[in-house]
C-alpha cells in the first residue's frame, strides 16, 4: 500500500469511524455513513495534514471514488526534498 493510499484510508477511518477493511478503490462517499458534503471537506483537510500538501479544490470535488482520489494525489505529490 502506498503512503498516499495509507494516508487516505487513515483519514477516512478517523473522520467516519469505519473499518479500514470497508475501504476499497471503488468505495464512494455514499458507501460510508456520515460522508456528506461537510464530511468531505473535513476529510480533505485531514488528508492535507496527513500528507503534507494542499489538495486543489478541483481534485477534491471531482474524485469519483477512493482509487481515483489516490491516483490524483499520487500525481500531485511533491518530489522528495
Amino acid at each position: 500500500m502506498s503512503a498516499i493510499r495509507a494516508g487516505v484510508v487513515q483519514a477516512i477511518v478517523e473522520c467516519f469511524g469505519c473499518d479500514p477493511a470497508e475501504i476499497a478503490d471503488d468505495t464512494v462517499a455514499a458507501d460510508i455513513e456520515g460522508w456528506d458534503s461537510l464530511g468531505h471537506t473535513v476529510l480533505m483537510m485531514r488528508i492535507e495534514r496527513l500528507l503534507g500538501f494542499k489538495i486543489p479544490e478541483i481534485v477534491a470535488a471531482n474524485a469519483e471514488n477512493v482509487g481515483d482520489l489516490v491516483a490524483k494525489l499520487e500525481q500531485l505529490r511533491p518530489p522528495p526534498a
